[in-house]
C-alpha cells in the first residue's frame, strides 16, 4: 500500500515525491505545519539529501511510523461508508486514515 499511495502523491509520475507535492497531500490528510515544521520532516524523510522523497525513502517511513503504534479511528462506519469517495489528490477517506 505504501506504493500505492506513493504513486497518488506523485503527481509528476517522476519516481519520487518533491516538497511541492508532499505538503499538499499533507494538508489534504489534515497535517497543517510551518515551513520549519515540513522542513524538518523533508529533512527526516529524505536520507540521501537530494531534495526529494523516493519511493524507498516514503516506505522506511511509514514503517517508521507503523512501529509507533496502532491508530485510533474515530468513527469507522462514517470511514467506510466514505472510503470510495476521492479527494482532490485522488486519496480516498481510506488512504488517508491509513497515511495518518
Amino acid at each position: 500500500r505504501a506504493s500505492d499511495l506513493f504513486k497518488k502523491i506523485d503527481d509528476d509520475e517522476s519516481g519520487s515525491v518533491t516538497a511541492s507535492e508532499l505538503k499538499p497531500a499533507l494538508e489534504g490528510l489534515g497535517f497543517k505545519a510551518t515551513d520549519e515544521e515540513f522542513n524538518a520532516l523533508m529533512g527526516k524523510l529524505d536520507k540521501d539529501g537530494g531534495g526529494d522523497v523516493s519511493l524507498k525513502e516514503f516506505d522506511r517511513a511509514l514503517r517508521a511510523a507503523e512501529k509507533l503504534g496502532p491508530i485510533k479511528k474515530k468513527n469507522e462506519a462514517v470511514e467506510k461508508s466514505r472510503s470510495s469517495r476521492k479527494s482532490v489528490q485522488g486519496l480516498s477517506v481510506e488512504d488517508k486514515e491509513e497515511f495518518r
